[in-house]
């Protein structure tokens, strides 16, 4: 199959009219990406998951596009182009609806896998039309607009996924904003691209569907573009998807925050894709190509490496702009690769990033389980108390009885606490090198984080903060508030049934109780902590203080084995929340 004008094909049909819909199927295909980058921690929280954990449905659905891309190899040599675009978007749909639909952790990897498959489709296929439909010297500055389509996708999506986000959750992100979009361009492609009779033939060889797959193979330029944009994807593609959490838990910014530096990062890669198409008629495809990956690479790495936010706002956007050039001259150059095979050839290059994404997304991942953020925040220079959930807890806690949980500050801080909460609803403090080995979290750690967020939500308070706080008291309840569930039911601690008040950092049934009281809950895993609260009363109805105080003070806040007035304070506090108790 020779090179050819393909006027005749831009005569059917006005060339913007194709050129929107090839944009708008670009478009779609990135909201998915945006939200679960965006919202990691969000998922995370919903169905108990950590942050690394959670972000393997993004490798799921990488490797599921990467196996179905060098199926669509195939099938680009069977099948009319527009119909296996079409067909990609409908996946998209699909997969859009399910995921917001999911109800447990094991459903969303297995539908949001179907993103993928429609990648995988969506993708190469919108490439391959630019082949048939726009003639050589056009087809830079069209890769360039849909490009632009996808950059500018994050432009849009992201403070409006962010916005609706925070309004009805992550789910409705997905079904009232993705869906749409993703249905919006199938309806798109389906009225305003034309049928050619590329890629369609009734009748064809075995042999015939694999000798695109010889010819791209058996050339070694066409085989570098395809490394070079596996290893490119596998750096940028673990940025995407890891950077709004990164930013989030390294600099405590907030989700609007976060979304802001998205849409920066879009405008810097938008502009790269609008300048790419001239710099690369000017430098040549392949030198421009292997200039803009290597600034890539220089910007990607640096900025995860500063202490400093604006510093790394500022590489991350240079990056992002590099990175916008590397994709229009990567394209452009892979498209001319195969002229006779130009489906099967963007099929393979789109199995190569997906390839590369999953790598990155895995690997990325990988570090997080074996690392967590403390472990990235060693290299960073991060304050070590970040990541204690008994600081950060009781800290909140002040602030919002001293009237200032509308502050934005507090806000933030609530947030960073809720980005670090572990999947059995609890908190560490590995920050200060405890409990690394352990499977379970911090008593202290979490009594003292869910009585921040108790205080905040009965002045503020979101969503995803009533969920943590459910979540944490379930990781209480658990445990009887003072038993080991795994072990006969067998008390965890003696100090865990002493009672003693005020708290630091240290934790009891009294300050259990009253947390978990005060946060609306009434279970019946509470019987065993409130009968031996009940049962410790004195004739005059009062309590006495068990255990000292836990740090050094300028007062005195009892004496142990004596009536304490605090103690009392606080017993009759729960017995009153809990009414079928007095």
């Amino acid at each position: 199959m020779s090179e050819s004008p393909v006027s005749a094909e831009e005569n059917r049909s006005p060339r913007k009219i194709i050129l929107a819909a090839l944009v708008v199927s670009r478009f779609a295909t990135q909201p998915p990406a945006i939200l679960t980058g965006l919202l990691l921690i969000d998922i995370g929280l919903t169905f108990g998951s950590s942050v690394g954990v959670t972000g393997q449905i993004r490798t799921a659905s990488a490797m599921a596009s990467v196996i179905f891309a060098l199926l669509m190899g195939a099938l680009s040599v069977r099948f009319n182009h527009k119909s296996l675009l079409m067909m990609g978007l409908l996946f998209l749909s699909i997969s859009a609806l399910g995921s917001g639909l999911a109800s447990n952790f094991s459903m969303m990897l297995v539908l949001y896998s179907i993103t993928g498959l429609g990648i995988a489709m969506a993708t190469p296929m919108g490439l391959t039309l630019v082949g048939e439909h726009f003639s050589l010297e056009k087809r830079p500055s069209a890769i360039g607009w849909i490009m632009t389509g996808a950059a500018v996708s994050y432009l849009i999506c992201a403070p409006a996924i962010g916005l609706i986000a925070d309004f009805g959750g992550w789910r409705l992100a997905f079904l009232g904003f993705v869906l749409p979009i993703c249905v919006l361009a199938f309806l798109l492609a389906a009225k305003g691209l034309p049928v050619t009779s590329e890629g369609s033939h009734s009748v064809i060889s075995l042999g015939s569907y694999f000798e695109g797959f010889k010819r791209v193979f058996s050339n070694r330029s066409a085989d570098a573009c395809l490394v070079g944009t596996a290893l490119s994807w596998s750096a940028w593609q673990a940025i995407l998807l890891y950077s709004s959490s990164f930013y989030r838990q390294r600099f405590l910014v907030s989700t609007g925050f976060a979304s802001v530096l998205l849409m920066g990062a879009a405008v810097c890669f938008t502009v790269g894709n609008l300048v790419s198409g001239r710099l690369t008629k000017r430098f040549g495809r392949k030198p421009f190509t292997v200039l803009s990956a290597l600034f890539t690479g220089i910007f990607v790495i640096s900025y995860t490496n500063v202490s400093n936010l604006w510093l790394s706002v500022v590489l991350s956007f240079l990056g992002s702009l590099f990175s916008g050039m590397r994709f229009t001259a990567s394209n452009s150059l892979t498209l001319e690769q195969s002229p006779g095979y130009r489906g099967t050839m963007m099929s393979i290059s789109t199995a190569a990033d997906q390839a590369g994404a999953a790598l990155g997304a895995a690997v990325g991942g990988l570090l997080l389980l074996l690392l967590n953020y403390e472990g990235m925040a060693a290299d960073l220079n991060r304050d070590w108390a970040c990541l204690a959930g008994c600081l950060n807890g009781n800290v909140i806690a002040a602030l919002c009885r001293l009237g200032k949980a509308g502050d934005p500050r507090v806000r933030k801080a609530v947030e960073h606490l809720l980005s670090f909460q572990e999947p059995d609803g609890g908190w560490g403090c590995r920050s200060f090198g405890y409990h690394k080995r352990d499977k379970h979290s911090c008593f202290m750690g979490a009594i003292c984080a869910l009585e921040g967020l108790v205080e905040y939500t009965e002045h503020r308070g979101t969503k995803s903060v009533h969920r943590a706080v459910k979540n944490a008291c379930e990781f209480l309840l658990m445990h009887r508030l003072y038993k080991a569930d795994h072990h006969r039911w067998t008390i965890i601690k003696d100090d865990f049934t002493k009672r003693s008040a005020p708290w630091m950092v240290s934790y009891n049934i009294l300050r259990a109780l009253k947390v978990i009281t005060r946060a609306g809950v009434a279970d019946e895993r509470m019987t065993d902590a409130l009968h031996l609260l009940l049962a410790k009363r004195n004739s005059k109805g009062r309590w006495i203080r068990e255990a000292p105080w836990p740090s050094a003070t300028y007062s005195s806040f009892g004496s142990i084995g004596v009536e304490d007035k605090w103690v009392t304070l606080n017993a009759l506090l729960i017995l009153k929340r809990d009414n079928s108790r007095i």
